[in-house]
């Protein structure tokens, strides 16, 4: 074979397998929280009493990606589109936790008033101004 249809095979191959494993990564299903196991718990209260300034969020960096369980007090229920997003308020009122809900979970939010003290796992994303979570379930209400 010359050299050029080896160049020429090479390249669809590599092209074909670029293409199945972009294709397999973007369909990877995504565990649910429930099936999850929370690597640790806060409290919301703990929490304000650690974290003074914006700043000090940098300390949960490395449980970025993984559950994490927070209690807290409800300050606010929002809804968003086909979901629910609560909004956990600490002591300092400078840190808020918030928690985008499963849509599995929208059946429990009716069970929800501000001031309730619930906990919820989700997947810690990071922080800008609040901490927030993502794909959270209500563990306790």
């Amino acid at each position: 074979m010359s050299k050029k249809l080896i160049y020429i095979l090479s390249i669809i191959v590599l092209l074909f397998l670029s293409g199945f494993l972009f294709f397999n990564f973007i369909n990877q299903k995504v565990q649910t929280t429930q099936k999850t196991e929370s690597v640790i718990t806060l409290s919301a209260d703990n929490l304000s009493k650690e974290i003074i300034l914006i700043e000090d969020l940098k300390r949960f960096d490395h449980f970025i990606e993984k559950a994490i369980q927070i209690k807290g007090i409800i300050k606010k229920i929002e809804s968003n589109g086909n979901g629910y997003t609560v909004v956990l308020n600490s002591e300092n009122k400078k840190i808020n936790i918030l928690c985008k809900l499963q849509v599995d979970q929208n059946e429990k939010i009716g069970d929800l008033i501000i001031g309730d003290t619930i906990t919820i796992k989700g997947i810690y994303k990071g922080y800008l101004i609040d901490m927030i979570l993502l794909n959270c379930i209500i563990t306790k209400h």
